[in-house]
């Protein structure tokens, strides 16, 4: 079944393949015309769809073994354009590494017009080696919660990605005696905690209802992540990167050396002493990053979504007439 939200006389769309799925939250939001492309289901059913459909601009995320059948079933009318969701330090992962030669055949090979970076040091790296821009990502603004338990930290790094500072940040907690909530906890996770007897708690949802938030690391960070948090009204710190360079957030939030246990323990209480000033000041950085946010799409997009604004709410309608009798030809 099609997503009842796209808009079939809009200018573009963006197909998600279900290996993205995770990220579908934030691609509606940011571009609001995401086509989920299911590998279990039937592929030329959901590629004669497409055919049918009136987009000017085709974009691809990430690479998927079927997007060269849906460009060669379409690329006679439409405009392709691609999207790389990892970071640059990922691609020592094989995995990622075969994703992105994957982007790269298809920009060769298809003529891709333009390739959009969520990770700013990737939109740096191949600036002038292939047309590319770089893009935030923006999902919607939660109301924020005031009330927060003192004594807990969530940490937000996953325990089973060698490049998180996932045990970094558990160790941090030795000194300030917080007590971890974490969304999973392995048997090396339990090992570890009992040794340092470290205070721990498992919820579903380790973002609200914290004293702060970790997601220090250096080579996969999701801007999401921190977004998520902030918007729940919980400090989060993160590794060195460029979200928070040359802002009023940076010398609260931002850690030098993800190795450096003292520096993390040390950050904890400067943001639990200026917790209130960090959430007031967060504001007028959210504002600043759903505008740059907005910039960025529409500049990889060619395409202003303000000027279009009236017409992102009109829908293709298809009336069924149920008849007696034949709705195995209704077809």
């Amino acid at each position: 079944m099609i997503d009842s939200k796209l808009i079939y006389n809009k200018n573009y769309i963006v197909i998600l393949p279900m290996i993205c799925s995770n990220m579908k939250e934030q691609f509606e939001y940011s571009f609001g015309n995401v086509f989920l492309f299911n590998d279990k289901k039937d592929v030329q059913k959901q590629i004669n769809i497409l055919k049918k459909s009136h987009f000017n601009q085709v974009i691809l995320v990430d690479y998927y073994v079927q997007y060269k059948e849906i460009i060669s079933s379409l690329r006679e009318k439409q405009v392709y354009k691609m999207i790389f969701t990892k970071s640059l330090g990922s691609l020592s992962n094989e995995k990622n590494y075969d994703l992105f030669n994957g982007v790269l055949e298809l920009v060769n090979d298809y003529n891709i017009k333009k390739v959009g970076f969520l990770d700013y040091n990737m939109y740096v790296t191949f600036k002038g080696k292939i047309k590319c821009s770089h893009i935030t990502l923006d999902i919607k603004q939660e109301k924020m919660d005031t009330k927060f338990d003192r004594n807990k930290i969530g940490i937000l790094n996953n325990e089973n990605n060698p490049m998180h500072s996932f045990y970094n940040e558990l160790s941090a907690l030795v000194f300030n005696k917080n007590k971890a909530v974490l969304r999973n906890c392995n048997n090396v996770t339990k090992d570890f905690l009992k040794l340092f007897k470290i205070k721990y708690t498992k919820s579903k949802d380790n973002y609200s209802g914290n004293l702060l938030n970790l997601y220090i690391n250096f080579t996969d960070n999701d801007n999401i992540v921190f977004i998520k948090s902030m918007d729940k009204g919980v400090p989060c710190i993160l590794g060195n990167n460029e979200l928070l360079k040359g802002t009023t957030l940076e010398k609260y939030l931002s850690v030098d050396s993800d190795d450096s246990i003292d520096e993390i323990s040390e950050k904890l209480e400067l943001v639990e002493k200026n917790r209130k000033k960090i959430i007031d000041e967060y504001k007028s950085f959210r504002e600043e990053y759903t505008r740059k946010s907005k910039k960025e799409i529409s500049d990889f997009l060619d395409y202003s979504k303000e000027e279009k604004k009236e017409k992102e709410y009109e829908k293709l309608l298809t009336i069924v007439v149920p008849v007696y009798n034949v709705e195995k030809y209704l077809d």
